[in-house]
Formats: C-alpha cells, structure tokens, sequence
C-alpha cells in the first residue's frame, strides 16, 4: 500500500471532524473512520510506514458507507478469491459509495465486475494501458480515463495516482457536507485543491 493513498484521504475525513466540531460546535463527529485488513498486525505501505488495522476481513465490523481502497506496488495482479475482494463484494451495495486510489482501481474492478458496465473509472497514469486490459479480460464495457484527476459516477469514484486521492476525498466531503466545510477543511490543511469542475458545478 502506497502511504499517501490512504493517508492523504484519512486527513481529510479527520480535519473534516474536527472543522465541523469547531463550527457546528458539536460534538456529534461526521466520519468515524476504520482500517481493515487480512490480520490484526502492523501493514507495511510501500515506503515502510507500519499502519495497524482496527478490523481483519473476518470481523464484525460497524456498516461501511464509505469504502476507500488504496492502492499499492503488488494489487494490480489480486485474485478474485482475496479475501480484500470477498469482503468489497459483501460490503458494498448501492447504498454506500465506494472509491479507489492510484491503483485501488484493479481490486474495484475484479470485485465490482458487471456492475461497473457503462462506468468512466481511471488510476494512476502509468496503468491506465494495463487497467483497461483488466476490464477487457473481464468483459466489463468501461470507459478507463486517461487525464482527469478523479472520476464519478453513481456511487463509485475512482482518482488517479497518489495524491490525486486527496482531491477525490474533497469531492466526496464537498458532496456530503457541503463546500463551506470543504473549503476551511482545505484551508486548514494549507492544501490547494485540484477540481474537476465537470463534476461539481
């Protein structure tokens, strides 16, 4: 796992509590976030950061309605029978929105299958040739961009590489809690959000 693939957007959820504690003055917290994985112990990202998950795959865990996968050097090639995948395709429903980072897009695509017919997705811009591949072998008929920092449509949102997540996690929280929140959430992290205006006008 790549460490700014899941961090990036996990900051912005967390400054996005505690920006919505200081202006709503609640203590009511917007996003109670989670990390899952195989097992119980320290996950190493790429660049050696160790991360502990609060749940495996196996637990029961609180409802997911918003699931992020990040991406990482190995998860282009996941097997349909990955545990990571079983529980995607347990977990998501038309209810709850799902986004992949950098190259999350390939565990999306082998858990989602049919359901992303008609679906623009993309990833980081060095898989894009290698991603739509993947939905070619698994006759999935999406569309895979190339260029656009993050894409939408439905429930499923997917970013292009890396820090890209960061800009696709403002999206989401402009969608969910509205652009004054996003706004001062970006101002206080000093980030200078990338938009994709095609999508949020």
């Amino acid at each position: 796992m790549e460490a700014l693939d899941f961090t990036g957007p996990h900051d912005v959820f967390a400054m996005a509590n505690y920006i919505s504690r200081e202006s709503l003055h609640s203590d009511d917290l917007p996003f109670q976030q989670y990390v899952i994985a195989s097992a119980k112990g320290p996950v190493k990202t790429a660049g050696g950061i160790a991360i502990t998950p609060d749940f495996t795959f196996d637990d029961a865990i609180p409802e997911a309605e918003i699931i992020f996968i990040p991406g990482g050097p190995y998860i282009k090639n996941i097997s349909a029978t990955d545990p990571m995948i079983k529980w995607i395709q347990s977990n998501y429903s038309d209810k709850n929105q799902i986004v992949s980072v950098c190259l999350g897009a390939f565990p999306l695509v082998v858990a989602l299958g049919q359901k992303l017919q008609g679906h623009t997705i993309t990833t980081h811009h060095q898989a894009i040739e290698d991603l739509r591949e993947k939905v070619n072998s698994l006759n999935i008929d999406a569309f895979v961009a190339k260029g656009q920092r993050y894409v939408s449509e439905g429930n499923v949102l997917c970013s292009a590489g890396v820090s890209s997540g960061i800009d696709a996690a403002f999206y989401l929280l402009s969608d969910i809690m509205g652009q004054e929140i996003a706004r001062k959430t970006s101002e206080i992290m000093e980030y200078n959000r990338t938009i994709n205006w095609s999508l949020e006008q």
